[in-house]
């Protein structure tokens, strides 16, 4: 599994970017969150597991979640919108993303980046979740729930950065994810009020 982890990251690293800086950023963050993990692992071999009981169909379903984004962010990272030029011309080469070197290159910049971010962060849930060392022991760990919300706002960045090619458009899908992010928090906030209720009632 580690060494299909670390082929799957190369080969994105070398596929997915034009650029040698690309190239280097999506190799050192992943070499920082493989890092991370592994000392996460290591300093969690010394305590004693929590009771993870009630959190295994929470780890199912981010397990789906991580599995699911996988292989979406690394098809778009090596197919990113708008396609490839198909000859050398002015300013651009044969197989060269269209937004990279046209007048959308910010916006090409920023789906690359986010759809990287994306990807490193289901690598890492799919670590995080299959290591039997860390099993039991995620339920009083940070490191799942700022993986999955990387995971998450990557994905929507990516997505509003290279589904469209007007300005209203991405501030509308940015608009739309920022309420359902709202929604999401009320609802947590609403959670947390009624059980602190209960809690007060017992």
């Amino acid at each position: 599994m580690l060494l299909d982890l670390l082929a799957l990251m190369a080969a994105f690293a070398a596929g997915s970017c034009r650029s040698v800086v690309g190239s280097i950023y999506v190799s050192a963050l992943f070499a920082l969150v493989f890092a991370y993990v592994a000392i996460h692992v290591r300093l969690e071999r010394s305590k004693e597991p929590a009771d993870e009981s009630h959190l295994k169909e929470r780890r199912k379903f981010l397990l789906l979640l991580a599995t699911f984004a996988t292989p979406l962010t690394y098809g778009a990272g090596l197919a990113p919108p708008g396609g490839f030029w198909s000859e050398t011309g002015a300013g651009h080469r044969a197989g060269a993303p269209l937004l990279h070197d046209g007048p959308y290159k910010i916006r090409y910049h920023a789906f690359f980046y986010a759809n990287a971010n994306s990807f490193v962060a289901s690598l890492a849930i799919i670590m995080l979740l299959t290591s039997s060392t860390l099993s039991g022991r995620l339920a009083r760990s940070y490191a799942l729930p700022v993986c999955v919300l990387v995971e998450l706002l990557g994905l929507m960045a990516a997505y509003a950065a290279g589904s469209c090619r007007w300005i209203t458009t991405t501030v509308y899908i940015a608009c739309l994810v920022g309420a359902v992010f709202l929604y999401i928090l009320l609802q947590a906030v609403i959670a947390g009020y009624v059980s602190g209720i209960h809690k007060d009632a017992e």
